[in-house]
């Protein structure tokens, strides 16, 4: 008899999983400047305004993202407290979530295989892109929640299930509240695709575009319903921002011709790490079949993916919505191999492993003679040795084993590698650690102590810092009379290579990044003007 449930053991494995995962992240880096702390900073902003219709940063409304993740980070601190552990937890719920709603849909899909319930999302969190964002402060694992959500209703409505319109809908428009029109993206190609890929006759294909235009129309309703109410409190400029600027302004702005087409190509075996260097995930997936399934998850990716290499504004996280559908294709295409792995098929996982152990141990050598940044000094060798015996371990000669244990086995040691790069090396380099800093800074501005930025400022002081007012960003050509004006003041600069001599030692001072990052005090410059600083880190 087929069993028709996934056994406790491996439900209760992969939230273990997903537990490590989430423990990692918190035991090593904080926040990573600039987009996680620019979030914490907004969302802070808010908290302190007690307004949850507008988005602030800097004192400023601000029109980038929708509110979702705020809002998300608003419940979290109304239970727990403000607090610096919940900007990470939150997202990781989400990620969770999309694991089970990733069995949920290999559930729909193939009910013979109940095994795929576990397998695809096993294969999901192991892959490198989802373990490093998997408790990262960004927007794109919720939008994946609400693109699979949506999916999932798609897969319904094609079986008949008046549910499957409400779950579309309902994932389209928090989608939209998530991170824009970027949802519809996502998940119109694959409802439009219907009649390309579903296995059950459609009565009506003009009702089933009907429907589809209504429950496109009805999340357009629940994102009017934040977004009229918004624009009435946040002003005019705010109004036409997240109007136009997040629909066809953004739309316009993505074809700059910031990268070439061919951008994420070369990137993808990294991202699929540890599948795209498992041999037998290549022989699987050439003998996988060609059925309906097939197509479906086809046309989940594909143009989606074509779409994105367009569009010429590209960062690999953009890719995460796509990845539930490639690891239930690999899923099933593992789950119907019959062939049993050698004991080395791990091998050029293994060498990986054992080329990133390489990179760790010998880049501190290579820093001073080759002027690297200076945090590459700082990479411990502890670091390195763990991968090192990480990939040792799996080019240990084996017994041939079943193919499933195989996956669980490499799936394992993907998180244990990131885990090792979390709790090892990341906690060591503190060139993007900007706690002491913001730290710094909160407690001048308590004293009363105004704060300048010289050029753009990108909110990364205010979480951990708590300010509560706002920095002003000044030309740098401008330092010297702000300072003048605010003698009792304190101005941030970044500098490459050596920090100037203006007479006086700087308040504070860190390497960030590839660069020097300077508090000095006001009247430092108030006399004295220096070469002239970076204007934007």
């Amino acid at each position: 008899m087929v069993p028709t449930h996934i056994p406790d053991k491996p439900t209760a494995l992969l939230f273990a999983a997903w537990l490590f995962t989430v423990l990692a992240a918190l035991s090593g880096h904080p926040l990573w400047p600039i987009d996680e702390t620019r979030y914490a900073g907004v969302a802070w902003e808010m908290w302190l305004r007690q307004d949850f219709w507008v988005p602030y940063m800097n004192g400023q409304p601000y029109s980038d993202k929708p509110p979702l993740l705020f809002w998300l980070l608003q419940a979290g601190w109304w239970l727990f407290g403000v607090n610096d552990w919940w900007p990470r937890v939150g997202p990781a719920l989400f990620a969770l979530g999309s694991l089970w709603l990733t069995g949920g849909l290999a559930k729909q899909l193939w009910p013979e295989y109940p095994e795929l319930r576990w397998l695809a999302p096993a294969i999901l969190m192991s892959c490198t892109l989802w373990v490093v964002f998997s408790a990262a402060l960004m927007f794109d694992l919720v939008l994946t929640f609400w693109v699979l959500l949506a999916i999932t209703g798609v897969l319904a409505m094609t079986r008949g299930a008046r549910h499957g319109f409400w779950l579309m809908s309902a994932g389209l428009g928090l989608g939209v509240l998530t991170k824009g029109p970027v949802v519809l993206l996502h998940v119109l190609p694959v409802a439009l695709l219907a009649p390309v890929w579903s296995s059950t006759p459609i009565p009506s294909w003009p009702r089933w575009y009907r429907q589809i235009l209504f429950a496109v129309l009805l999340a357009a309703g629940l994102a009017l319903a934040w977004a009229v109410p918004a624009a009435l409190r946040g002003g005019e400029d705010y109004a036409r921002a997240i109007f136009w600027d997040q629909t066809s302004g953004r739309l316009a702005a993505s074809f700059a011709h910031q990268r070439p087409w061919w951008w994420y190509l070369p990137l993808l075996p990294l991202l699929f790490f540890p599948w795209s260097l498992w041999p037998p995930a290549w022989s699987a997936l050439a003998r996988s079949s060609r059925d309906w399934r097939t197509v479906f998850c086809l046309c989940w990716v594909i143009p989606v993916f074509i779409a994105f290499s367009l569009i010429s504004g590209k960062q690999e996280h953009y890719l995460l919505p796509l990845f539930p559908a490639c690891a239930l294709f690999l899923g099933r295409a593992l789950g119907r191999s019959t062939a049993t792995p050698s004991g080395n098929a791990q091998w050029p996982v293994a060498l990986f492993f054992l080329l990133m152990a390489g990179t760790v141990l010998i880049t501190p050598y290579l820093q001073a003679p080759l002027d690297w940044p200076t945090w590459t000094a700082a990479l411990p060798q502890s670091g390195g040795l763990a991968l090192l015996v990480l990939g040792g371990l799996l080019l240990l000669p084996r017994q041939p084993r079943p193919l499933l244990e195989r996956v669980g086995m490499v799936a394992t040691a993907s998180l244990v590698a990131v885990a090792i790069c979390h709790f090892f090396i990341l906690n060591r380099i503190d060139a993007y650690d900007l706690r002491a800093v913001s730290h710094f800074l909160g407690e001048r501005q308590a004293a009363g102590s105004p704060l300048a930025h010289l050029g753009r400022y990108h909110e990364q002081f205010h979480f951990y810092g708590r300010l509560r007012q706002p920095i002003d960003a000044i030309d740098p050509d401008k330092a010297d009379r702000w300072a003048r004006q605010h003698p009792n003041g304190f101005i941030v600069a970044y500098y490459r290579g050596r920090i100037p001599d203006v007479g006086s030692a700087p308040a504070f001072q860190q390497a960030f990044r590839t660069r020097w990052l300077v508090v000095w005090p006001a009247a430092a410059l108030a006399t004295h003007r220096s070469d002239k600083p970076l204007s934007d880190p």
